[in-house]
């Protein structure tokens, strides 16, 4: 899909999958720009990385676990 839109023209793709390292790296080869999700992916595309939304369940889990145990 990713390389269906690069043909038509797109030069900035994001994503919302739990993996989107090939997403990443196809537009990182195709030369157009990308957003991640989940992780920092910046070092797959660092020509094209803009952004991406990084999740830290560190604490969300803690918090979890201590009322667990409480």
């Amino acid at each position: 899909a990713s390389n269906s839109m690069i043909d038509q023209g797109v030069d900035v793709i994001t994503c919302h999958v739990d993996s989107p390292k090939v997403i990443v790296e196809t537009a990182e080869r195709r030369n157009i720009f990308v957003c991640g999700y989940h992780a920092d992916q910046s070092k797959l595309a660092p020509k094209g990385y803009l952004t991406g939304a990084e999740w830290n369940w560190l604490p969300v889990y803690q918090e979890q676990l201590q009322a667990a145990m409480s």
